[in-house]
């Protein structure tokens, strides 16, 4: 699958550090997980029993499939420690080395030289990880600007879409506070991200009629996400959908039926190569690919969940995607109350 690094990784257009990038960024609460997640691993970078913050790189993960140093690692191999230490300063580069990653990124050396932060630690491209981050403050913003603030008790005067923890705690299963806080900034930015495009009229778009089809917890989100594709390109089957998909030089022949049922059901985590390639050819292959982030988001939330509930053991899914699907309910109830009360606002102006 082409990632957006590798449409990049040619021209590296973009500035380090924008100010618009950082400013856009919220910062995420600590989580505790109780137990490993079992599909995204250790894609947030959190300790079982350590309450600590999300690594934002998670949100690369959810879009392209892997951490973004992986997706470096693959652009820039075989030199991939001379690029880091290149854009990390750990030592002087040579002329030689600057005239290989050149010629394998396809830059010209002014363009490559703006990579260069210096940082011992921390992300090897800020910008990239940056970018992401900024695109999900802004979703959720969009969200939060149609219902923070704009229904309040006329007694009290309190926001009466400002329901997060009072939804939480009425739930019969107790979950770690910064996790479901961390599930329902996912929701979201999935639904804030659904307005924003619609409102631009972006092809790309999908509506929350289409988040709410995915979360339906009779099937796992990647399941939902599944049975859309066969549907848009016309096949009975699921195996149709991987015929030449495959790694060999032919394309491969079809994944047997017991692997992508543990996609369908969330056991394993489908590859986006794999995904990418299921999609091709498909009408509507570029609303396709935001419904695949949807689902891995909510495939995410329920794992998160899954982890953090305090629990004996492990809830099973369908549980967990239960508690999903209803503050998804909730959380696109509260925009349209809170767009209703926005509207008639305006209207009383006039």
């Amino acid at each position: 699958m082409e990632s957006n690094f590798s449409k990049y990784d040619a021209r590296f257009p973009i500035p380090r550090d924008l100010p618009v990038l950082l400013a856009l960024q919220v910062t995420f609460e600590p989580i505790t997980l109780y137990r490993p997640m079992q599909l995204f691993g250790a894609a947030l970078g959190l300790v079982v029993g350590v309450p600590s913050r999300p690594d934002r790189d998670f949100l690369v993960h959810l879009v392209e499939g892997s951490g973004h140093q992986q997706l470096v690692r693959a652009a820039v191999h075989p030199y991939f420690k001379n690029f880091e230490n290149f854009v990390r300063r750990k030592n002087r580069t040579t002329g030689t080395t600057k005239r290989l990653l050149h010629a394998r990124l396809g830059a010209q050396e002014d363009e490559l030289d703006v990579l260069v932060h210096g940082r011992r630690d921390g992300p090897l491209l800020p910008f990239y990880v940056n970018l992401f981050s900024a695109l999900e403050g802004l979703f959720m913003r969009t969200y939060g600007t149609v219902t923070i603030g704009t229904a309040r008790c006329r007694c009290c005067g309190a926001d009466m879409l400002d329901d997060v923890d009072n939804w939480w705690h009425e739930q019969a299963l107790r979950i770690d506070r910064g996790a479901y806080r961390f599930v329902d900034r996912l929701l979201k930015v999935a639904l804030g991200a659904a307005i924003l495009m619609a409102l631009v009229k972006c092809d790309e778009s999908i509506d929350p009629a289409r988040l709410r089809d995915l979360a339906a917890p009779d099937i796992h989100p990647v399941g939902h996400w599944i049975d859309m594709v066969r549907l848009a390109r016309g096949l009975r089957h699921d195996w149709e959908l991987t015929v030449g998909t495959g790694d060999h030089p032919d394309g491969g022949g079809p994944v047997p039926q017991g692997r992508i049922n543990k996609w369908r059901s969330g056991q394993n985590l489908l590859p986006m190569e794999r995904a990418q390639a299921m999609m091709a050819g498909a009408s509507g292959a570029r609303s396709l690919k935001q419904a695949l982030i949807a689902a891995r988001t909510m495939a995410l939330a329920i794992d998160v969940l899954q982890a953090a509930a305090e629990t004996p053991g492990v809830p099973i899914r369908r549980t967990i995607q239960e508690l999903v699907a209803a503050r998804l309910a909730q959380l696109e109830k509260n925009l349209l109350t809170g767009a209703a009360a926005l509207s008639s606002r305006s209207r009383s102006k006039t």
